[in-house]
């Protein structure tokens, strides 16, 4: 660092998991002091733990913490901090927040509040870039907010049409519109989830550009006028308007065009005499034209995959400019080198249209390697909430070491499945297994996906569990429980030794994973021998270590527990969930199909649609309920009448809980004959 400029020494992150994570890694590798700050159900995070102090901000709803600028700016003055970094989302582009900073005489690591204004609002965005001659999409960026307006320019515009939250980010307040129909409700939903992630209602509309590739450039620059582009991230592989994964360099762009984006990115910087890092996003369609699509005024989700190429910390410039240093880099100074691809793992069911999913933590295991870096906010034990964003870590792996670009990639894609497959999270369903598959189609590895690719797919279902997996989860609880017994009893039944001079009754399982059912038959047959029995299936299991030899196939149990009435089990990548039903079946069902709604996860019931006597069918909203800030239509799944309303608007609910009874169409039939 340069001497003559003066750093901060405190910084305090105002963010959670593990971005704040993160960006303390480079605080102390910088030498400096990093500040936690933390809600209610944060209060042992990990960011809490590795910081040098923490401070406690609030209760759980992120308004109440995260998104309170007065209790972070006190936390600051409380603990000394000469300087605060937003992280991304939450206050990252609030410009209040960065002017509430300046009031307090505190660094606010970020661009200046007036770029930040024009730049973070994406209708003044919009009406800078055509200043500069920049495409942008035909839409609506007015300050007329009533719904007479939007429906007046969508016609003008033609459907379908993108809803945007004007002040926001990451697929919140965002919905699709493909008919006329559609708008109002669009408006209204939008509306309702930009206000609780952004403190803002207010949006813009654009025509929705088909086929088109998420490009973003990388920016960089200090408050001297110095700016450079980092290269482009490919970023077109999303499902609910959400990065799932991300790549640099993008496969879809020559150097022709690449030079001709990168500088209109550059350009569309300083025109806000921009400093600090940022990112300028476009869509590029399929005649290789490019549109501007926004900026984001922070760090992005994704900039370990542009650091790993370019070698280069983007948090310590943060701080670095923000202290006032000078870049010191041009453009001919910046060498991309080799490719780098990240995947997000979420707490989230694929098969259940991405629902985020909750729950302890039981085992967490991240891979290791060359080329391999893991960022993550988790350890075993961890809680997860449902009260914010549902990404729980990001496995990015750099390949430089091929002869030309696709070999490079073709590595870092291999690579990045290698490493997913060495990471192990038991606990809350995630998308570890929707990751692989997407990295492994076709289509990605040739480097032909879009916004659209994953949309486009009717399934995300993972294939069935195999008989195989489920008998070898059975005989490793089988296996537990006897060395259980063996040290909690002098006398052990011999039905749980593996020898016995006469025939044993077997131990039965009754598993249930996802949709499938398995009913079990174990028997120990001699040293580490079992026979196992499921349906007409009959085999020989031989446990050695952590190796499962069944009919000449070796399976390595990576690991094994079980939680109450749970069976977690990791094997050949895959994560597996068995529910043990062999007691009490009738507590594990979810739906017992008499009509009674179940809400799917915890939340705030934030809307209720629906009113006794309703006649409903499966396609019917009842509510909408509100969970890592994003909403999630509850639909009725039956067709018939709604007899009682159990939880009005604005409760809290946790899972299972009884939100709805229905009768049922077919049983009133019955009962009226």
């Amino acid at each position: 660092m340069t001497d003559c400029v003066k750093h901060p020494q405190r910084i305090l992150v105002a963010n959670r998991g593990e971005i704040a994570v993160r960006i303390i890694k480079s605080i102390h590798r910088l030498g400096m002091q990093a500040i936690a700050v933390y809600s209610q159900f944060d209060k042992n995070a990990q960011h809490v733990k590795l910081a040098d102090e923490a401070i406690f901000i609030g209760e759980g709803p992120a308004v109440s913490s995260y998104l309170a600028i007065e209790n972070i700016i006190d936390a600051a003055k409380s603990s000394k901090a000469d300087a605060i970094h937003p992280g991304y989302g939450f206050l990252s582009e609030n410009s209040d927040f960065a002017l509430a900073c300046k009031e307090a005489d505190i660094v606010f690591v970020g661009p200046t509040i007036e770029a930040m204004e024009i730049m973070g609002d994406k209708a003044s965005a919009k009406r800078q870039m055509l200043e500069c001659d920049i495409a942008c999409i035909d839409g609506y960026q007015d300050e007329d907010q009533s719904d007479e307006a939007f429906e007046r320019a969508a016609n003008n515009t033609g459907y379908p049409l993108m809803i945007k939250a004007a002040n926001g980010g990451g697929g919140r307040g965002m919905r699709l519109v493909e008919q006329p129909e559609q708008l109002f409700e669009a408006l209204s939903e939008a509306r309702g989830e930009a206000l609780g992630s952004f403190g803002s209602d207010r949006l813009i509309m654009e025509k929705a550009v088909a086929n088109a590739r998420h490009i973003e450039f990388q920016i960089l620059g200090d408050q001297f006028g110095n700016l450079v582009h980092l290269g482009e991230r490919d970023c077109s592989l999303q499902r609910r308007h959400q990065k799932v994964i991300e790549e640099a360099p993008s496969p879809a762009l020559n150097a022709a065009l690449r030079q001709k984006m990168g500088e209109a990115a550059v350009r569309a910087a300083k025109s806000v005499s921009y400093h600090g890092a940022g990112t300028i996003e476009f869509l590029l369609d399929e005649n290789n034209k490019f549109f501007f699509l926004e900026m984001n005024t922070r760090l992005q989700v994704e900039h370990p995959a542009t650091e790993m190429v370019t070698g280069l910390d983007l948090v310590e410039w943060q701080i670095r400019i923000a202290a006032g240093e000078r870049l010191g880099l041009k453009q001919s100074d910046i060498k991309i080198t080799g490719h780098a691809i990240e995947a997000r793992i979420y707490a989230e069911d694929p098969a259940k249209k991405f629902m985020p999913t909750t729950g302890k933590v039981h085992y967490w295991r991240e891979p290791e390697g060359g080329g391999v870096r893991v960022d993550s906010g988790i350890v075993s034990g961890d809680h997860i909430g449902p009260h914010y964003d549902a990404m729980l870590a990001k496995v990015i792996v750099h390949n430089k070491d091929g002869n030309d670009a696709q070999t490079n990639r073709n590595r870092a894609r291999r690579g990045l499945i290698a490493a997913l497959n060495n990471t192990v999270l038991l606990g809350p369903q995630h998308n570890k297994q929707f990751l692989l598959e997407l990295l492994g189609s076709d289509d990605f590895a040739d480097g032909e996906t879009n916004i659209n690719t994953i949309d486009a797919s009717a399934d995300f279902s993972s294939p069935p569990t195999s008989i195989e997996i489920a008998c070898i989860a059975a005989v490793l609880d089988f296996v537990e429980k006897r060395e259980l017994s063996l040290a909690r009893s002098v006398h052990v039944p011999d039905a749980l030794l593996d020898w016995s001079s006469s025939p044993l009754p077997p131990a039965m399982f009754k598993f249930e994973n996802n949709d499938s059912r398995f009913e079990i038959a174990i028997r120990a047959k001699g040293d580490h021998q079992y026979l196992a029995e499921c349906g007409d299936r009959q085999m020989q299991i031989t446990l050695s270590g952590n190796q499962a030899t069944i009919e000449g196939r070796n399976f390595v149990a990576d690991q094994f527990m079980r939680e109450g009435n749970s069976v977690y089990l990791s094997s050949g990548g895959g994560d597996y969930k068995f529910v043990d039903i062999s007691k009490s079946e009738s507590q594990i069902s979810n739906q017992t199909g008499d009509g009674t709604i179940l809400s799917p996860m915890h939340g705030i019931l934030v809307e209720v649609s629906a009113h006794p006597g309703l006649a409903v069918d499966v396609h019917t909203k009842l509510a909408v309920l509100e969970a890592m800030k994003m909403r999630h239509e509850i639909l009725a799944g039956v067709k018939g009448v709604v007899r009682a309303i159990l939880k009005p608007p604005g409760t809290q609910v946790s899972a299972d809980d009884v939100l709805f009874e229905i009768e049922l169409e077919a049983k009133k039939d019955a009962t009226s004959v």
